[in-house]
């Protein structure tokens, strides 16, 4: 009874609002119309927002709110992402994405590179291109990478979204596999947080946790709790790039740990770990560009993880393209190093 109550409330709600848009003379779009009316009648609720804080979301309520959601969007285009440093044979290592007007990496040609800038206490001196060289990742032996994969087992995740994402998630394994050997854990998150894999380099082992369990249960979204447990596990990792990779279809409901997200996005910058963002569905789009702008991290959404996977190859592109800045020389005053691409700025510190 509950059920059929809401949803003739929402109805009555929305023809009234329909009607009220209609007296005062605006136009809707027919789409528009039927997807309101579709929502109230599979959803059980009158707007997204209502939606967002549903415990679960039938496969009919998902299509009734797709055309309601906005598509494809990233931060792809023109990115330019630090990810590590180190030191090797003596000579500092800058690890950093960069990608062009499409979100293709960018080559290891340094016509493409803008500005290199060694920083100290009292002066910035800009460097000559023979001072430095710009390589692949891949071309550095030993293992450079550790990842946190983090996957959300909320209700409104079906079995066909966490097929997607665990596919997703290969990708993007076979991508960093043909940069650097790796070490990852894996985390499924609904109103708590547990480790599936703890860090490991077995490819195998990781692959087989990031497969659907059908059996999770599944029930809010503790997405900032996700989010620090991740962190907080990378922090203790020795690699020099270190990455922190979530996939979520909903929006913070449930965290008890970490309930701020100035404080994960302070923790993710103080150890210098970007946070890769996949949204679909009900995600909530204004919190993953946010976020994704104060990690110096990336985001990419779109309505379905389904639709997301099909535009992954850019992303996965970047990854195995990393790009790696070595020095040939490094007065001993300078602290860190500026480097400028298609009007943006990142500083990587060096070890002295």
């Amino acid at each position: 009874m509950l059920s059929s109550f809401r949803t003739d409330s929402s109805l009555k709600g929305i023809v009234l609002a329909l009607g009220i848009l209609s007296v005062a003379g605006c136009e809707l779009p027919e789409e528009t119309i039927d997807s309101s009316f579709g929502i109230a009648r599979d959803c059980g609720v009158g707007s997204l927002e209502d939606a967002a804080n549903l415990r679960t979301l039938s496969d009919d309520c998902k299509m009734a709110l797709l055309e309601l959601l906005p598509e494809l969007e990233d931060n792809l285009a023109n990115a330019l992402v630090p990810l590590g440093y180190e030191t090797l044979d003596g000579k500092s290592v800058l690890f950093f994405a960069a990608t062009d007007a499409e979100g293709l990496p960018l080559p290891t040609d340094k016509t493409q590179i803008t500005r290199v800038t060694a920083i100290s206490a009292d002066a910035e001196t800009v460097l000559d291109t023979a001072q430095y060289a710009l390589n692949r990742l891949r071309e550095y032996p030993g293992r450079k990478i550790a990842v946190s994969a983090i996957v959300d087992y909320s209700g409104s995740m079906s079995d066909s979204d966490l097929t997607d994402t665990a596919e997703i998630y290969h990708d993007i394994f076979d991508a960093l596999e043909t940069a650097s050997s790796f070490v990852a854990n894996v985390l499924f998150f609904s109103d708590s947080v547990n480790e599936m894999q703890p860090f490991t380099t077995d490819a195998t082992l990781i692959q087989q946790a990031l497969q659907p369990d059908v059996d999770y249960e599944r029930k809010t979204t503790a997405f900032f709790d996700a989010i620090g447990t991740g962190l907080t596990g990378l922090a203790d990792r020795d690699e020099p790039i270190r990455l922190l990779v979530v996939a979520t279809d909903g929006r913070e409901n449930a965290s008890q740990t970490y309930t701020q997200k100035d404080a994960l996005y302070n923790l993710a910058l103080e150890q210098r770990i970007p946070v890769i963002i996949l949204g679909a569905l009900l995600a909530d789009l204004p919190l993953l560009r946010e976020m994704a702008k104060e990690t110096n991290g990336i985001f990419m959404y779109n309505r379905l993880f389904l639709y997301l996977k099909r535009d992954f190859s850019r992303l996965s592109a970047i990854l195995a393209e990393t790009i790696a800045l070595e020095l040939h020389e490094q007065q001993q005053e300078w602290e860190r190093i500026r480097i400028e691409v298609n009007g943006k700025r990142i500083e990587l510190p060096l070890n002295r």
